[in-house]
């Protein structure tokens, strides 16, 4: 009997549910609200305790309001919020966004993001997030040797591999184009794919094809490569030439 009791006890407990809203609202630098993606993740490790939430990324009202639902099995979780500006450059591939790769969140501070921990079913509000990664347009030729487009035609984009490195050489991005990307993010006549990339300084790297990166992370050999500072201002302009 005394058994029997303990097991219905631990089914009990192990049907235990918790849930926690997490509310906040984002500005801009100027401590204005603003249009913004918030996404949720959770560690691998309690995805199998039934923690979940509907939506993985909302997005803020006109007044720069978000509210997101989760819920778990467990009484005491970590998970993180990632806050970005929603991109309104249409067409633009985006070889970095979030949740970001590992290897950007744990070398870059502002692509970190929020880390939270929940406890039972008590709400957050997380008050005033300032938005601390913002995105502008560039606008990429791949050229030849002859400085003519190196991609003759929407099929020849199909193969378009790019590799993104921070400043530190880390590989934190990468972009290949579906057929509806070939339709608005390229330019044939120009030789051109429209991109948004983060404030700060990155390298590209075109490959032949996704056998020239290991798993590590290192490119095994590039048909081109550059350097390109991104910051505030008008669209910038960058290339890579095949050699």
């Amino acid at each position: 009997m005394i058994f029997c009791i303990a097991a219905l006890a631990s089914n009990a407990s192990s049907q235990q549910r918790y849930g926690a809203t997490i509310n906040g609202t984002v500005v801009d630098q100027q401590g204005r609200p603003a249009r913004a993606s918030v996404t949720f993740t959770n560690p691998e490790s309690i995805r199998g305790e039934g923690c979940w939430v509907k939506d993985t990324t909302v997005f803020t009202d006109s007044n720069g309001n978000f509210s997101l639902r989760e819920h778990c099995g467990l009484s005491v979780r970590n998970v993180t919020l990632f806050v970005e500006p929603v991109i309104g450059f249409d067409g633009a591939q985006t070889p970095i966004r979030a949740p970001y790769w590992t290897s950007l969140r744990e070398s870059e501070a502002k692509f970190s993001g929020l880390n939270l921990r929940l406890e039972g079913s008590k709400d957050v509000d997380l008050g005033l997030i300032p938005l601390k990664v913002n995105y502008r347009q560039i606008e990429l030729a791949v050229l030849g040797k002859n400085g003519k487009p190196y991609f003759k035609s929407l099929d020849a984009w199909t193969k378009f591999v790019l590799i993104v490195r921070n400043a530190n050489g880390i590989a934190v991005g990468s972009e290949a184009l579906s057929t509806n990307d070939l339709e608005n993010s390229v330019d044939l006549r120009r030789g051109v794919v429209l991109l948004a990339l983060p404030e700060g300084a990155w390298t590209l790297e075109l490959l032949k094809d996704w056998n020239d990166f290991d798993q590590r992370g290192r490119t095994v050999r590039y048909l081109a490569r550059n350097n390109v500072s991104v910051k505030n201002g008008p669209i910038i302009q960058s290339s890579l030439s095949v050699r």
